[in-house]
């Protein structure tokens, strides 16, 4: 499956900030830098608030809790906050070449994103990355910025893995051409499997007879 209709709303847009935020390298070791300082710091805390009585013991294990949340901490879904946030930042506009309509076809060479307002294209050379989780699929084609499909728009959960293997794959062709990894060659069509010319069946001694005509030609 290399085609789809589909939609897009500030609620898919949300997700993608936070699936991004769950999933970046840097943001994931930020949090664990930040995490494991809090884990430290409250139970340093704990351990000398032992002796006094209950509030200080109660704050850092507070601490203790938020810490080891923000070091290995995931949450599954944005909060509705987040959503919130995001639908605010897109009210200052229409956005009606983000939001809506869109139909996105998977080419060899590229693929193709168009909506009612907006047309593009992007060379899979130009891709970052293409990912997917248990709702969505993101085609990344900067650091921050990617087409997410929800994949209740797929007609079925193969359908959206056939999808998803083949953006992969085009992708992944395209990086091993571009670093030389994968010999031009093997892209070609190889050679067909056509019989030999057969050998003409003409005597010998009537070629030998044959000779050049008083034009030149061979009679």
């Amino acid at each position: 499956m290399r085609e789809l209709d589909y939609l897009v709303t500030a609620d898919d847009i949300a997700y993608l900030n936070h699936y991004h935020t769950q999933n970046s390298p840097m943001l994931r070791r930020n949090r664990a830098a930040v995490g494991t300082v809090m884990t430290l710091v409250g139970v340093m805390g704990f351990l000398l608030a032992m002796g006094t009585a209950g509030i200080s013991m109660g704050v850092m294990m507070l601490v203790v809790i938020l810490g080891v949340w923000l070091a290995i901490g995931r949450r599954r879904s944005p909060s509705r906050q987040q959503t919130d946030y995001i639908r605010r930042l897109f009210e200052e506009g229409k956005n009606r070449a983000l939001f809506g309509h869109h139909h996105i076809r998977l080419l060899d060479d590229r693929l193709e994103v168009s909506t009612e307002f907006s047309r593009g294209e992007v060379k899979w050379e130009g891709v970052e990355r293409v990912e997917q989780d248990e709702k969505y699929v993101f085609i990344y084609v900067s650091a921050l910025n990617a087409y997410v499909i929800n994949k209740k728009f797929f007609p079925s959960e193969q359908h959206a893995q056939a999808f998803f293997g083949a953006a992969d794959n085009l992708h992944r062709r395209a990086a091993q051409l571009e670093s030389g990894e994968v010999p031009l060659d093997r892209l070609l069509p190889g050679p067909t499997n056509q019989p030999a010319p057969k050998p003409s069946r003409t005597p010998q001694r009537q070629l030998a007879a044959a000779g050049p005509g008083t034009d030149g030609s061979v009679r």
